[in-house]
């Protein structure tokens, strides 16, 4: 269905007669885009790429606007609308991650002892809030307790998710923060804070190293830099093809179970490459991978807790006959809904999305796969058309995922009428004002009219929401552009659609 401007009064829409619980009467005299084929020519678009799709809400006279809304498109991070929408359906608004401590039943006897004989278990249910200063509390829980040795060692349970299959990272990044891949145990969404400086006395001649410093600075952890000054300027700085090389603790004192505390376990980083003259860099990326963080985290935590006899740290399930010590909650999932969508947090939207492959329990081994087949589920159980829809992995982040505009305005027409629509639509930026659109229609007609969840990749652009007309009245408004220059091309020309059903009345 490919049809530019207004649809004419009599034209009936069987596909989307049931996006609103409205009669839609009347008809524009006056179309607002009378030739939607134009404008996009004048953008220096061609017509196959761009997408559009507009629905009246509420008791709106007005009729829809539909251009090429049937294409299949790449949607970038509109797509996190679909995720957000299952996540509220089928996990409920009253669904929060959880990090577990557990101890052995057979192991209670001996806290009086302060010394546990089995492994402590360290259990991850999704808790995205699962920061390092928050693992440090459990293990202070267990001490309040009177635990003071971990002879057992500790196991790591991040069995709810199944091990993510090796496939290259979005845009060959690995170590970017939008990078991050869903754990089950996503502490401190395995992200540190690299601090590099060059501007000490020290690091003045050619070949003098600059300074390397990772917070959180944990001492089971020297970091050594091998960086070179070199005179290129602070702003071609960049971690990007340094070499990282991790020199773990032994294997023999990894697995020390006597009173002894671990500070002889420390591991080594070596940092090389280049860095400019006289500058401080700054950025939270991914050093080592999530085994490696845990490992370090635990270990610096429990020493410094005065704790000792840490055993050996194995990865596996939870047994049977396990008994709940401290638990830790992730807030609410309006809260993380809120933060995803305002921000666009492709960690939290993958973790969400892949915690929905089972949401009704905590069953074992989830994949994105098994997410992506009850996402589509839960939308066709709700008669909207998921033909040629595929999710990926539910962030957007990805070059296969694909929907049409139209589907996308019925989800976002479909949670209107929702009972957690208010959690749903406070959660999408506000134009002008927040998130990722704050300084977008500033200065504009658009400011604090519309609701509109952006997405940006290379060669796509796209937003989807809602706005008001000056009488107030809702809208549906999805426009996705694939082209080359997307940003630049594609951009203006939605602003100046958006800004028109703004002023129109």
């Amino acid at each position: 269905m490919k049809i530019a401007g207004w649809f004419n009064c009599g034209l009936r829409l069987p596909s989307l007669a049931w996006l609103v619980s409205i009669a839609l009467t009347g008809c524009a005299s006056q179309p607002l885009y009378p030739d939607l084929a134009t404008d996009i020519a004048a953008a220096g678009l061609a017509p196959e790429q761009v997408a559009l799709s507009i629905i009246p809400l509420a008791q709106n006279p007005r009729k829809p606007v539909l251009y090429r809304a049937d294409a299949l498109m790449q949607p970038a991070s509109t797509l996190k609308i679909v995720t957000t929408s299952a996540a509220f359906a089928e996990l409920g608004l009253g669904w929060r991650g959880e990090t577990q401590l557990l101890v052995a039943k057979s192991d209670l006897a001996n806290m009086a002892t302060g010394r546990l004989q089995q492994p402590l278990i360290v259990r991850g249910l999704a808790d995205y809030d699962l920061d390092y200063s928050t693992l440090y509390e459990l293990l202070q829980q267990l001490q309040a307790r009177g635990i003071h040795s971990l002879e057992g060692g500790i196991l790591i349970d991040r069995s709810l998710f199944a091990d993510p299959t090796a496939k290259e990272p979005f845009d060959q990044s690995p170590q970017a923060y939008y990078n991050y891949q869903p754990d089950a145990l996503p502490l401190g969404r395995n992200m540190l804070q690299v601090r590099v400086d060059s501007r000490q006395s020290t690091a003045t001649s050619e070949g003098s190293a600059a300074k390397v410093l990772l917070i959180p600075h944990w001492q089971a952890l020297q970091v050594k830099s091998e960086l070179s000054i070199t005179d290129a300027p602070c702003k071609n700085a960049n971690t990007d093809g340094w070499q990282w090389l991790y020199q773990p603790p032994s294997q023999q004192a990894a697995a020390i179970k006597t009173n002894v505390p671990h500070t002889t376990q420390a591991a080594n980083l070596v940092v090389s490459g280049d860095f400019p003259r006289n500058c401080l860099f700054e950025r939270n990326q991914a050093v080592f991978s999530q085994d490696v963080t845990l490992e370090l985290a635990l270990r610096t935590s429990w020493q410094h807790l005065g704790g000792t006899g840490f055993g050996a740290l194995q990865f596996g399930k939870t047994p049977d006959n396990y008994q709940l010590l401290a638990r830790h909650y992730s807030r609410p999932l309006p809260q993380l809904v809120h933060q995803l969508n305002k921000e666009s947090d492709n960690g939290l939207a993958q973790l969400l999305f892949q915690r929905l492959a089972n949401p009704s329990n905590n069953a074992t081994d989830l994949t994105l796969a098994q997410a992506e087949q009850q996402v589509l589920l839960w939308l066709s159980q709700n008669q909207i058309n998921t033909k040629g829809m595929q999710l990926d992995n539910g962030s957007g982040l990805s070059r296969t995922a694909q929907l049409s505009a139209e589907q996308l305005a019925a989800i976002l027409a479909y949670n209107w009428r929702q009972p957690w629509a208010p959690e749903f639509i406070s959660s999408l930026p506000l134009a002008g004002q927040d998130g990722t659109i704050r300084q977008r229609f500033q200065q504009t007609p658009v400011l604090n009219q519309a609701r509109l969840k952006t997405g940006t990749l290379r060669n796509v652009t796209a937003i989807a929401g809602y706005v008001w007309d000056q009488q107030q009245r809702p809208y549906v408004f999805v426009a996705i552009v694939n082209a080359k220059n997307a940003s630049s091309l594609g951009r203006p020309l939605i602003n100046r659609w958006v800004t028109t059903l703004v002023q129109s009345k």
